[in-house]
Parts: C-alpha cells; structure tokens; sequence
C-alpha cells in the first residue's frame, strides 16, 4: 500500500516536468509559428504537444523545444517518426509545435 502514495507523487512530478520542458502554446505563439504552416492554429499547436510528450517522451525525456535549433528539429522529427508511429500528418504537427516553441 505505500507504493502507491509513491506512484501518485512520481506522477505528479513527471507531470511538473512536461508542463515545464514542453510548455503549452499560445495565442502568441501561433503568430511565430513557422512560415511553411501559414494555417497553423492553437489547436494544431496544443496537438504537437501532446502527440510529442505522448509518443516521443514514452522511449526518452522529453526536450525542451529550444534545446535544438529550428534548423534541425526537420532532420530529427524525420528520423525519429517511423519510431513513434507518428503519422506524416502527426508528424507535422509534432514538427510545428517544436519549431515553433523553439523560437521563444
């Protein structure tokens, strides 16, 4: 029984940490999100950001989005999107958000 007050706290720690290497975008953001997704919404942003902290933080932590340049965020999403099952359409968004949220 005392695992899971444990489990609970490790939980809420990991959370605290997302929340904080992948913060959630906003209005502000989607007027800095990258030229090639002029359509971009908060929405596709907020989406990016799940989809990266629910498939790529399930093999490795997460990356604050400006831990790599803009420049090479395109390189990695492609190399790394066959292994997390990441959609070419998924995959974009994952993309947007990073690109985007690198650039604060």
């Amino acid at each position: 029984m005392r695992a899971r007050p444990f489990a609970v706290l490790a939980g809420a720690v990991f959370l605290a940490a997302c929340a904080t290497l992948a913060p959630h975008p906003t209005v502000e953001d989607v007027a800095r999100a990258p030229t090639r997704s002029p359509a971009v919404t908060l929405v596709d942003l907020e989406r990016g950001r799940s989809l990266y902290l629910g498939r790529c933080s399930s093999c490795h932590h997460a990356f604050e989005p400006a831990s790599k340049s803009v420049d090479s965020w395109p390189a990695y999403i492609d190399k790394m999107k066959q292994r997390a099952k990441l959609s070419d359409g998924d995959a974009a968004l994952v993309l947007d958000y990073l690109v985007t949220m690198a650039r604060l």
